[in-house]
C-alpha cells in the first residue's frame, strides 16, 4: 500500500466512524433546538476531518501528492454538497439558527457550513442577507459576516472587503485576494472585530508549508 493509499483509507475510516456513531437526525427531523444543534455539530466534525487530512498531503512523496489532493478534493465536495443542501432545506423551513434560540456554537457551525459551500454561491448570498440585520442583535457575531461578505465577493469575481480570503503564494507566505480601498482595510477589520492583517498572514505561515 502506497502512503498516498494509507491516507485516503484512513480519511475514510475516520469519515465512516463519524457516519455510524452519529444519532442526531436530520437538521429539518425535529422541532426543538437541541437535536438541531446536536446534528450541526455532527455535520462539522466530517467537515473538518477531512479537511484535516489537506494538511498531511504535503508530508507525502512528491508524485502522489496531486492525485491525493484530487481524491480528497472530490471527498470534500460530496461532503459539502450534501450538508449544504440539507442546510437549505432547514433555513427555507426555519430560517437562520440564531445564537440566542441554538446556541453560539450551533450558530457557528452553520456559517461554517455555508461559507464552505463555495459551489452554491445562490445559498450564499441568501444567508448573507439573512445575517446583516441580525449584526445589530448580536445574533450573528461581526467576524462571520465579515468573513461571509468576503467570500461572496471572492466567489462573484468581485473585490473583498475585509481581506479574509487569500491564497498561498510562496512557502510560509499568504497574501489577500483583491480588495476595495486597501488603505482603509485595518478599519474595517477592527470594526469587525477582526485582527490586524499583519497578525492574520502570520497565522499562515506553517499552514503555507
Amino acid at each position: 500500500m502506497t502512503a498516498s493509499q494509507a491516507l485516503l483509507q484512513d480519511v475514510d475510516a475516520k469519515a465512516q466512524g463519524l457516519r455510524s456513531a452519529s444519532s442526531a437526525p436530520t437538521l429539518c427531523a425535529s422541532s426543538s433546538s437541541a437535536p438541531i444543534a446536536a446534528r450541526l455539530e455532527e455535520m462539522i466534525a466530517l467537515d473538518q476531518v477531512i479537511r484535516s487530512f489537506v494538511m498531511k498531503v504535503g508530508a507525502l512523496p512528491s508524485a502522489q501528492q496531486a492525485d491525493t489532493m484530487s481524491a480528497l478534493g472530490a471527498r470534500m465536495r460530496a461532503v459539502d454538497l450534501a450538508h449544504t443542501e440539507e442546510l437549505k432545506a432547514f433555513i427555507a423551513l426555519k430560517g437562520w439558527p440564531t445564537r440566542s434560540e441554538y446556541g453560539a456554537r450551533a450558530a457557528h457551525n452553520a456559517w461554517l457550513l455555508v461559507q464552505h459551500a463555495d459551489h452554491d454561491l445562490a445559498i450564499q448570498q441568501q444567508v448573507l442577507a439573512m445575517m446583516e440585520p441580525l449584526l445589530k442583535t448580536g445574533e450573528v457575531l461581526k467576524s462571520c459576516y465579515a468573513y461571509l461578505w468576503d467570500r461572496v465577493a471572492t466567489n462573484r469575481g468581485a473585490e473583498q472587503r475585509y481581506g479574509t480570503q487569500g491564497r498561498c503564494v510562496s512557502k510560509g507566505v499568504w497574501e489577500p485576494h483583491p480588495m476595495e480601498a486597501p488603505e482603509q482595510l485595518e478599519q474595517r477589520r477592527a470594526l469587525m472585530g477582526l485582527c490586524s492583517m499583519a497578525d492574520y498572514k502570520a497565522r499562515f505561515k506553517t499552514l503555507c508549508a
